[in-house]
């Protein structure tokens, strides 16, 4: 107000007192009644005060007309007000002008404070339009915003954009003006698609954060270096922004995209989530993978019971991302349920993830099942990238359980006096044994700096070095 008021004081102060009269009591060059006192300009008002305008709306009549006439600009809520009015009792192409005419300046050459003020009456000025349906100057002020907001660089101003652009949109589609909503709609997409805008469109759209504004957000999604854009303006955007992912989570096919989704997801307060868990065992096996996947992101607790269900009921693939995320919650409290399964399931990936998630999760109770899966690795000469953590677990809770299937991995021999077991095996497994410091690792590494697979001579030769390091 004070800005204003100072701007006014200084138009009014250059106006020769002919003008400054006839502003303020409506009497035109030429007349001989002049008013000399202020109660007759106030008498000379109120006679030509029209229909139910009040003193108030008179009062900003005539300050419309300074600005007019002075090129200022006056933003505000009465000022947006009073333009509306205006509008509904009509307004020429050649008044758009010059009301755009100052706004334009400040557009193209104000600060970020200044552009703000000027979008935002320019979209006030549309959205009267709209209301009036007066489609000829609001499509000459769509054209506008639309060529403006791809000039524009600061997030803050971005946002006003959007922010108006979504009012507009929101008005068109209560009238059934569904080639407005189309035309911004593609001003949108093609926001997401700069390179240079689409980051800051992103945030816009979750600052927003109306039902439109997210449903523009959301496909984003498809676009994998804005993943972490997207994921903060929804977060931003709250429950709003969660029930508009979990709408559409269940019509997303392509795998990348749902599981994009259910990490955006996880993210969301565990409130939010809550509402899952009496779905798992409703819903399809599609739906029930990728909630589990959920609840394993999140690492939430409260969803075990219900993933220790799934892993006995579930189809295979929902087992396997059950155990996935039984790996990610890391409790114990779930080891006996996967042991079970691992004796008590045929499925080979089963089994396999069962001894992955046992080795990041497990205790001594799982000791007896990694050497039973260490023993049939050895039988079948299956050399999975599980066998060596697996010596690795059982070395550090009870060496002695896994010494025999290591003395033969290492030092048994075909007919022709060479290793049985394949170099790289022997070799990972020497550099595995060089961590554990007992006289039985020491004697195996006595031994096999004669091997001779060089590879493994090597190793166990660095292993003996460190071990007599480590002891000295």
């Amino acid at each position: 107000h004070k800005e204003i008021a100072q701007s006014i004081r200084k138009v009014v102060e250059e106006m020769k007192d002919e003008e400054l009269i006839s502003l303020l009591s409506g009497v035109k060059e030429g007349d001989t009644d002049v008013p000399d006192t202020i109660k007759d300009i106030l008498q000379k008002r109120k006679v030509y005060t029209k229909g139910d305008i009040s003193y108030q709306d008179k009062e900003l009549e005539m300050l419309e007309r300074v600005t007019r006439e002075k090129r200022l600009v006056i933003t505000g809520e009465k000022k947006l007000k009073f333009m509306e009015k205006e509008l509904e009792e009509g307004i020429g192409a050649s008044e758009i002008d010059l009301v755009l005419e100052p706004l334009l300046e400040k557009l193209n050459k104000g600060n970020e404070n200044e552009r703000s003020s000027a979008v935002n009456a320019i979209t006030a000025l549309a959205v009267s339009f709209i209301r009036s349906d007066k489609l000829g100057p609001l499509e000459k002020l769509i054209n506008l915003i639309k060529s403006k907001i791809h000039d524009e660089e600061h997030p803050a101003v971005i946002f006003s954009y959007i922010d108006g652009l979504e009012k507009i949109v929101e008005i068109a589609r209560t009238k059934g003006r569904d080639f407005i909503v189309e035309d911004i709609q593609k001003t949108f997409r093609d926001l997401l698609d700069s390179e240079s805008k689409k980051k800051m469109a992103i945030r816009a759209l979750g600052k927003v954060g109306t039902q439109f504004a997210l449903r523009m957000l959301l496909t984003a999604l498809w676009d994998e270096d804005t993943e972490m854009e997207v994921k903060e303006a929804l977060l931003s955007s709250g429950k709003e922004g969660f029930n508009a992912l979990k709408e559409i989570f269940p019509e997303i096919e392509n795998i990348t995209i749902r599981r994009r989704i259910a990490k955006i997801l996880s993210a969301f307060p565990s409130e939010y989530r809550k509402e899952f868990y009496n779905a798992l065992e409703e819903e399809n096996w599609k739906t029930q993978r990728d909630i589990v996947f959920i609840l394993g992101e999140s690492k939430d607790e409260e969803g075990l019971s219900l993933l220790v269900k799934l892993l006995k009921t579930g189809q295979d693939i929902v087992r396997l991302e059950v155990l996935r995320a039984l790996s990610k919650i890391n409790n114990p409290k779930v080891e006996d349920d996967i042991i079970e399964i691992y004796i008590e399931y045929p499925g080979k990936e089963v089994k396999t993830e069962c001894i992955r998630t046992l080795l990041k999760i497990g205790t001594e109770k799982s000791i007896e099942v990694i050497c039973q899966f260490i023993k049939e690795s050895i039988e079948k000469e299956d050399w999975g990238e599980l066998l060596i953590p697996a010596f690795n677990f059982v070395m550090r809770y009870s060496p002695e359980k896994v010494y025999p299937f290591i003395e033969k991995i290492l030092f048994e021999r075909t007919f022709l006096k060479k290793p049985k077991y394949p170099s790289g095996i022997r070799t990972e497994l020497v550099r595995v044994l060089s961590k554990y410091k007992t006289e039985k690792v020491k004697n195996y590494l006595e031994e096999l700096i004669k091997d001779s697979d060089s590879s493994v001579k090597l190793a166990a030769t660095m292993g003996l070095r460190r071990f007599e390091s480590d002891r000295n």
